[in-house]
C-alpha cells in the first residue's frame, strides 16, 4: 500500500524523469547505432582492425559504469552529457559486433551475385548486405545498454 500511496503522491515527479530517462537513452543508442554501423561497414573484411576495435570497445565493456561515470564528470561536468557519453560507450561493443557479424553472414554467393550484375560496394551493401545481416544487427540495438 505505501508503494501506491508513494507513486499517487509523486506522479507529477516522476512522469518527466521517466520521459528524460527515456529520452538519454533513445539519444545514447542512437549515437551509439550510428558509430557502431559506421565503423563496422569500414572495417569489415580486414581481420586486423576488425579484432582491434572488437578488443577497443570489449575494454570499455570491463570498465563498470559506476567508475566510467566518475571518469567523464571531470571533463564533461553533471548532468545528461556524461550519462549519454558512458551509454554510448557501453553500447557501441554490442553493436559494432553484431553489425561485424552480420555483414560476414551474408551468403558469399548473394555478394557475387551482386558482383554480377554490376553493383559497386556502396550498392551491393546498401540494397543487399544491410538487409540480409539486419536481423543480427537489430539484435543488440533492440536491447538498451544497461
Amino acid at each position: 500500500m505505501n508503494f501506491i500511496n508513494y507513486l499517487s503522491q509523486r506522479w507529477p515527479d516522476i512522469v518527466p524523469l521517466v520521459v528524460q530517462h527515456a529520452q538519454v537513452v533513445v539519444i545514447a543508442v542512437g549515437i551509439a547505432t550510428v558509430i557502431g554501423l559506421a565503423v563496422g561497414v569500414a572495417i569489415e573484411g580486414h581481420s586486423t582492425a576488425s579484432r582491434l576495435a572488437l578488443a577497443v570497445t570489449g575494454t570499455m565493456l570491463t570498465i563498470p559504469s559506476f567508475a566510467l561515470f566518475g571518469l567523464l564528470i571531470p571533463p564533461l561536468g553533471l548532468g545528461n552529457a556524461p550519462t549519454i557519453t558512458a551509454l554510448t560507450l557501453c553500447a557501441i561493443f554490442p553493436i559494432l559486433r553484431n553489425t561485424l557479424t552480420g555483414l560476414e553472414s551474408v551468403p558469399p554467393k548473394i555478394e557475387d551475385a551482386a558482383r554480377g550484375m554490376g553493383l559497386d560496394y556502396c550498392r551491393r551493401l546498401l540494397n543487399f548486405r544491410l538487409p540480409l545481416a539486419w536481423p543480427v544487427l537489430l539484435t543488440d540495438i533492440r536491447s538498451p545498454p544497461s
